[in-house]
């Protein structure tokens, strides 16, 4: 069985690369598309948030944060309290960031692998900075219709993690297991930096490979978005909002790509997590059409700018927010530090 699975990655991979060879004028158009907006677009709006909370999982704070989660994060999940930050930073900062947040908790050892299995299985959004930013303003020229996307992604992955700790199992773990220690402020900023640039270096890779193939196989835009969705959504034509919801949720293949690694260091099944993406993007389709019924005001959709260049903090109090909170958590330890010595 193994060495068939071997035989077939081979023979796709030479089928890919001599696509990307006999069309190289398209595939290096659509690289360029690919580098262009994960440099321009993904980039600025993700990096810097999933440095942040990549430095804040490694700090000391960590702890606090995670204690105040504790209860919550207990009743509605079932799950130890170390994911309290985790859920938080990774509904927050987008795809890969729950993604790599929860592989470093389990490789401290911090959740069962079984733990690790049920947090990614709705543990992944597109972030506040993609959508409510490069989606919202840029894309459709609404910042309502962003809110709706944003709500409709987290609302839908919120009740797959509620409904799913029905049927976990009934352990007896203490919701207040949120381990001690951490690094320094310093520390915790550079390791955090080295994560979240490792993690935004594979996105961009993962980017200019998919672009590059959608665009000698000439996808119809309809589909496009399923395989990778920042080129899909903003090189194609217009959708309705519902399925600009569905879409984010689902993510795409190419994101699922990227967060494959992190699932099997944990040994969860690509199955299992295609499942609950497909169920995440049905899920965040009925919200966004609930709430467009409660907002009509943000059906009104403006069709894709020829401009794909975002600014990434552009109209987004949340993120200034965010930034801010972790600004004074990391102060507020410095201070700390400062007295003890």
């Amino acid at each position: 069985m193994k060495n068939k699975t071997d035989f077939l990655l081979l023979f796709a991979a030479g089928c890919t690369v001599a696509a990307l060879i006999a069309f190289s004028r398209e595939a290096k158009a659509g690289a360029a598309q690919g580098l262009d907006l994960a440099l321009n677009t993904v980039a600025p709006s993700l990096l810097p948030l999933l440095t942040v909370f990549a430095a804040l999982e490694n700090a000391r704070a960590y702890a606090r944060i995670c204690r105040m989660l504790a209860k919550p994060t207990w009743m509605l999940f079932r799950l130890p309290a170390c994911c309290g930050g985790v859920i938080l930073f990774g509904l927050a900062g987008g795809y890969p960031t729950g993604a790599v947040l929860c592989r470093a908790l389990y490789e401290e050892k911090k959740i069962t692998a079984a733990e690790a299995a049920r947090l990614m299985e709705f543990n992944v959004c597109g972030g506040a900075a993609f959508i409510l930013t490069a989606v919202g303003t840029v894309l459709l020229q609404n910042k309502n219709a962003g809110w709706i996307l944003y709500a409709s992604c987290v609302l839908g992955a919120l009740g797959i993690g509620i409904l799913r700790a029905r049927f976990a199992p009934k352990g007896k773990r203490p919701p207040d297991g949120a381990a001690a220690g951490g690094l320094d402020a310093a520390d915790a900023i550079c390791k955090g930096a080295e994560q979240a640039l490792g993690a935004v270096l594979h996105m961009c890779a993962f980017m200019a490979l998919f672009c590059a193939l959608i665009e000698v196989c000439r996808l119809p835009d309809a589909l496009a978005p399923v395989f990778e969705i920042t080129s899909g959504l903003f090189g194609g034509a217009p959708f309705s909002l519902e399925v600009y919801a569905a879409f984010l949720a689902f993510g795409g293949f190419c994101v699922h790509l990227q967060i494959l690694p992190h699932l099997n260091t944990f040994h969860m099944p690509y199955g299992r997590f295609l499942l609950f993406r497909t169920v995440h993007a049905l899920l965040a389709f009925g919200i966004c059409k609930a709430l467009l019924a409660a907002f009509p005001q943000t059906q009104t959709v403006f069709s894709s700018t020829a401009e794909t260049t975002a600014e990434p903090f552009a109209g987004s109090a949340l993120l200034f927010v965010l930034m801010l909170l972790g600004a004074c958590v990391f102060v507020a330890e410095l201070r700390q530090k400062k007295e003890r010595c």
